[in-house]
């Protein structure tokens, strides 16, 4: 038995006892579920998110890092071992939307790189140049309205839920055949 979520595409046992390694969310009860799946995260459950990218949100472009504990800095400090020289990365934060509903997914400096085709190499290059915010608005204007799978960890905090994105890749989306789809849904409710 599995539970089955909207707006993605998610499953697990009921029993609570094993959890299925790749998650898939479909649903309309994805607050509780997703509250459910997190108390099992220590079964370190990989769930696949597929939607369209309708928002990239601050802190996204180049960022930097506690060389320490890796946690991403803010002004020039880490919240666990204050100030300290950080190290650059590169990363998302998107929404990703299938129509059903929303949620927040963070992806990593390698799936960025593949997503956008702007390495942290180019980044650097861009903010030396133009400044940081420059790289933070190209990527976006690189991936915005793009289809795109995700796969991560769910984690839950004030703002709701998000993912921890492992790996993440484009959809190809055939525009004619999805177009004739919704002609045919239009079509049918005449």
């Amino acid at each position: 038995d599995y539970y089955i979520v909207n707006p993605f595409r998610y499953k697990f046992d009921k029993d609570k006892r094993k959890m299925a390694k790749n998650i898939v969310i479909i649903g309309d009860r994805h607050d509780q579920l997703f509250k459910d799946a997190i108390q099992f995260r220590a079964v370190n459950p990989n769930i696949t998110l597929e939607g369209l990218v309708v928002d990239v949100r601050q802190g996204s472009g180049i960022i930097r890092r506690c060389p320490q504990c890796n946690r991403s800095m803010l002004n020039g400090a880490c919240t666990t071992h204050g100030a300290v020289e950080g190290v650059m990365d590169l990363r998302l934060k998107v929404v990703l939307d299938d129509g059903t509903g929303a949620i927040s997914a963070i992806i990593n400096k390698n799936d960025t790189e593949k997503l956008t085709g702007v390495t942290l190499q180019a980044a650097r290059g861009l903010a030396a140049v133009q400044g940081e915010g420059v790289v933070g608005r190209e990527m976006t204007s690189k991936i915005l309205m793009k289809r795109i799978r995700v796969v991560g960890n769910v984690m839950s905090d004030d703002y709701g839920p998000s993912i921890i994105v492992k790996s993440a890749e484009t959809v190809g989306v055939n525009i004619e055949a999805e177009a004739n789809k919704l002609l045919d849904e239009v079509e049918a409710a005449i």
